[in-house]
């Protein structure tokens, strides 16, 4: 699921102009991206939801967290299949 969001916010970044990702490095970039992505939030609490396949967490931002903007705070659901 993360390497999705990380293609879609670099394809974003790319057609704002923010950055210029060569084809051939596509994918080398795809990789930085996840963990610029992941590196910035914290996980708060995980949790399994019906069985051993999907599993559910409260992740925050650094910073929101450091703020106490607990408001902030994003539900995640994950498969692990």
């Amino acid at each position: 699921m993360i390497g999705s969001i990380a293609e879609q916010t670099l394809a974003g970044r790319e057609k704002a102009g923010e950055i210029v990702v060569p084809l051939a490095q596509w994918y080398s970039h795809v990789e930085r991206e996840k963990h610029r992505l992941t590196s910035g939030w914290v996980s708060l609490a995980r949790f399994a939801l019906t069985d051993e396949f999907y599993y559910g967490s409260f992740v925050i931002g650094h910073d929101d967290l450091a703020a106490g903007r607990l408001d902030e705070a994003l539900s995640v659901t994950e498969f692990s299949e």
